[in-house]
């Protein structure tokens, strides 16, 4: 027994002379009043926490002991937080404010062993961030980067100056946003940032994005916030996920650049500007230099991949992108039909009359079938049309393909009696057979009515009446017999008479109607 109380005492003895060394101090910016100063980004702090300590007034986020970090931004910024490197998990909190115990939170980290997220920040506030160490074993280290992560042209009116060419810029754009008049893009935008250049003379700009770390699109404005028009647009250059593009841009006039995506990890933009050789126009590309339409049937294939639209073009059918214009002014008046059958991107097709400025709208599609579009409507001669063809919905445009047809109304209808002087008479039976021939302009089925009328000596009149239905056509007369009954006391008799034709007939293309009046001369039936 003796012996092993000596072992017992010796162990802790050795137990206390090596096993327990003295403890360390906590970490300077152990206490919210003693926060780290953050005088620049990027900023990056590593330190022992394995003293840190928890003050009674700390936000409540945890029972863990914490440090603490102070910076005022300059300018807003978008600050990304992170404890990657650290040998201890962390919750990192950011929080507003001047008094201790009396804090507001901005932002914290998702639960993981490290910390990593972002927290907007505005200029000229002093914020803080508290750091907790969250694991219970000894020699903790941390680990704390601060990163200014805020895109600095994320909005049109903040777009970045492009003061010459050849331009390039190389640019971190994860925290970029969209904002909600920014322009349609080929397609929805969660992310966009601008750029903004105005030549001094005339010339071509190809513009690309090559190089990039994402999926990326380019479109190309003239105008103000809220009432840009495209000049051009671009997606997957080349089957890739670059955009590249050519435009022509006019001296003095500003152009803005928009570099947009949908992609959430959208980070490394790269965008180059330089000057190239200048694209041919398009065809009616402007309203003043409408392609004229002479005669129909007309038909046209153009490349309309770099149309632009004028300021004053409408939007009421469907947008103006990639818009090019027609005029025609029929010579007759009739059904006018314009399509775009055969075309290899999404169209639509307005039609309008007046002048530039003032454009009244006649008609408007879009899809009539598929992508394509179809416009039919009464035009009349001499009255101006403008057809204006556009990328629907801000499509990507392609190759257009156009066509019109003016179809005439038809000739009237006509109808044309030739009857028989002589018609036979029945006097007995008081009925007289009439007939004739009727000529058409077009096959129809008329219905002819005959009145007879007699005036015999002294005697009270006589009259008659009958109806018939002929088939005839434009080919040939065809024979008519009709039988007209006495419609008084005493009834037709031989002798000389007055007769009226009444002849109606109609069709799918319109109706006639004819009356021919004369001298007849009726005798008797042969026995």
């Amino acid at each position: 027994m003796r012996t092993l109380l000596r072992g017992a005492l010796v162990a802790s003895v050795f137990f206390v002379l090596h096993a327990a060394p003295a403890l360390a101090a906590p970490p300077p910016n152990d206490d919210f009043d003693n926060a780290t100063v953050v005088t620049a980004l990027p900023f990056t702090d590593t330190e022992d926490v394995s003293e840190a300590t928890r003050a009674p007034d700390d936000p409540y986020t945890s029972g863990w002991p914490n440090v603490w970090y102070r910076l005022t931004p300059a300018t807003d910024t978008s600050l990304e937080l992170d404890t990657t490197g650290s040998n201890t998990s962390t919750d990192v909190c950011v929080y507003q404010g001047t008094m201790r115990g009396a804090l507001g939170q901005v932002a914290c980290s998702p639960d993981g062993f490290y910390s990593h997220f972002f927290a907007e920040l505005q200029g000229g506030v002093t914020y803080y961030v508290m750091v907790d160490s969250t694991a219970a074993c000894c020699s903790q280290s941390l680990t704390l980067t601060l990163r200014d992560r805020t895109v600095a042209n994320n909005d049109f009116e903040a777009a970045q100056q492009v003061d010459s060419l050849p331009y390039e810029d190389n640019r971190d754009v994860l925290r970029a946003t969209a904002a909600a008049d920014d322009p349609w893009c080929l397609q929805h935008s969660t992310n966009t940032v601008w750029y903004r250049y105005t030549p001094s003379t005339d010339l071509a700009v190809a513009a690309d994005t090559a190089g990039s770390g994402y999926d990326t699109r380019l479109c190309v404005y003239e105008g103000s916030r809220g009432a840009l028009t495209e000049v051009a647009s671009n997606d997957d250059a080349n089957g890739t996920f670059f955009a590249a593009l050519t435009a022509n841009l006019l001296a003095g006039t500003t152009y803005w650049f928009m570099v947009a995506t949908n992609q959430p990890d959208a980070s490394n933009l790269h965008l180059s500007l330089h000057e190239t050789t200048p694209l041919p126009p398009v065809a009616g590309d402007d309203f003043d230099a409408a392609t004229q339409i002479g005669s129909t049937p007309y038909a046209s294939t153009l490349d309309v991949s770099r149309a632009t639209a004028a300021a004053d073009d409408p939007t009421d059918c469907f947008g103006n992108a990639s818009s090019v214009w027609y005029a025609y002014t029929p010579t007759v008046s009739g059904l006018l039909d314009i399509s775009t059958a055969g075309s290899d991107y999404d169209t639509a097709l307005g039609v309008y009359t007046g002048s530039r400025g003032a454009l009244t709208p006649v008609a408007c599609n879009d899809d009539d079938a598929g992508v394509t579009s179809d416009v039919s409507f009464e035009a009349t001669a001499g009255v101006t049309y403008y057809i204006l063809a556009v990328a629907a919905w801000g499509s990507t445009p392609g190759t257009l393909q156009l066509s019109a047809l003016l179809t005439p109304p038809p000739p009237p209808l006509t109808l044309i009696f030739s009857y028989d002087p002589k018609a036979v008479v029945d006097a007995q039976a008081g009925t007289a057979v009439v007939t004739g021939t009727l000529k058409c302009s077009r096959s129809v089925r008329a219905t002819i009515s005959v009145s007879l009328g007699q005036q015999l000596g002294s005697s009270a009149p006589r009259t008659g009446a009958g109806k018939g239905v002929v088939s005839c056509s434009p080919k040939a007369p065809a024979r008519f017999s009709i039988t007209v009954s006495s419609t008084s006391e005493p009834g037709l008799s031989d002798g000389p008479a007055t007769v009226r034709f009444v002849g109606s007939g109609c069709d799918a293309k319109g109706c006639a109607k004819e009356t021919v009046t004369g001298d007849l001369q009726l005798v008797k039936k042969l026995k």
